[in-house]
């Protein structure tokens, strides 16, 4: 990656807004679920599910865009410091797999609840 700064950049920038994405999505869903003790939804907390949902889905792109910048990473420095790519790219596909279990969810819950 030495030869290549903008992709250093681009891997720096897209990791950091799928850290913010997948945090702004836990806050997000610890609202929804905090709020929800009544049996049907309100206007707030439709909203609430329709924000999760698109912040979800631009942290799954923000998460599929990264993926591939990390594994070039992987592939081309040669850093004593591997580990830390291989504990990346984990955290990356564990943060995909939490959020695309939720992004199920809301869709089921909107299904669900929808009048």
């Amino acid at each position: 990656m030495r030869g290549y700064p903008f992709l250093r950049r681009l891997s720096s920038v897209l990791g950091a807004g799928t850290i913010f994405l997948f945090f702004v999505s836990m806050a997000l869903a610890a609202l929804y679920l905090l709020g929800n003790f009544q049996s049907f939804l309100d206007s707030s907390q439709t909203f609430l599910l329709e924000t999760l949902r698109w912040s979800l889905c631009l942290e799954i792109l923000c998460g599929i865009w990264l993926l591939p910048a990390l594994v070039f990473r992987l592939a081309t420095e040669r850093t004593r410091f591997l580990a830390r790519f291989f504990l990346r790219l984990f955290l990356l596909l564990s943060s995909l797999a939490v959020c695309a279990f939720l992004l199920v969810a809301t869709r089921f819950f909107q299904a669900w609840f929808h009048p």
